[in-house]
């Protein structure tokens, strides 16, 4: 049997990592991913370009990380359990295209 997220547990997930984002900026904690691997993760900068975009300056959220704009597109997936366009096909080619972008991304910055 299938077991899908309770509202509550998402909102735990969402608030537990938003606690540790905001714990590791708060004490200027680098990211794990490139402290030991010494490589930047998928989502380096993405922090920083969140503050930016709540401070409404786009341009430095792009310069941190262009994709800073996926976010809301990748928690409606999560909150909708996958199911944001009603079909199985269009919400994995929606995320597949997310993640190549994260990919391009990642691969464009460690080259």
């Amino acid at each position: 049997m299938k077991r899908i997220l309770l509202k509550w547990d998402k909102i735990a997930i969402v608030a537990a990592v938003a606690v540790v984002v905001a714990l590791m900026y708060a004490f200027d904690i680098p990211c794990i991913f490139l402290s030991i691997f010494d490589v930047p993760c998928f989502t380096c900068g993405m922090t920083r370009a969140c503050l930016s975009l709540f401070r409404l300056d786009f341009a430095t959220a792009w310069n941190y990380h262009p994709l800073f704009w996926t976010l809301p597109i990748i928690l409606v997936w999560f909150w909708m359990d996958g199911k944001v366009f009603g079909r199985k096909w269009l919400d994995a080619l929606v995320m597949g295209f997310v993640a190549a972008l994260f990919l391009i991304r990642w691969i464009f910055i460690i080259i």
